[in-house]
């Protein structure tokens, strides 16, 4: 009983994908009689061509790393900028911030004139900081809901 229904499941694939097949693309056994057959004589005589290198493997492969086959379509690289909060502030004579980068998950303890990445901490006040990027200032507040 298996046997007939595997065999009848292979003959029903094989329907399934003749009639899939587009008609230009299909072959017959009676195409493949009439066609004629090849000799040794009649063949092409082919040369080994070694002017072509071949490429390192590292090279060849890293269009298949980069284009993965099982990504979604339509899939971009995330573009990573850096993205930070502000935790927490300590005023005084000596006055810090705790800064977290959202994309390495790292706590930065910074004072003022020191650098985050490609940025310089100007300003250190209560409740938020100036950050100095190409002459542009950006600031950071605490995002609390008690602290207002």
């Amino acid at each position: 009983m298996k046997t007939f229904i595997f065999s009848t499941a292979l003959i029903l694939t094989a329907i399934l994908i003749w009639t899939a097949t587009p008609r230009h693309l299909r072959t017959t056994t009676k195409d493949l009689l009439h066609r004629p057959i090849r000799t040794t004589e009649t063949l092409p005589r082919t040369r080994e061509r070694t002017d072509r290198t071949d490429p390192t493997p590292q090279a060849f492969y890293q269009t298949i790393i980069d284009n993965n086959l099982f990504r979604p379509l339509g899939w971009r690289q995330p573009v990573h900028r850096p993205h930070y909060q502000l935790i927490a502030t300590i005023t005084g004579t000596d006055p810090q911030a705790l800064i977290l980068d959202k994309n390495t998950n790292k706590l930065h303890s910074l004072a003022t004139g020191e650098k985050l990445g490609e940025s310089t901490l100007t300003e250190i006040k209560d409740k938020h900081v100036t950050l100095r990027k190409n002459e542009q200032n950006q600031t950071l507040r605490i995002r609390t809901i008690f602290l207002r």
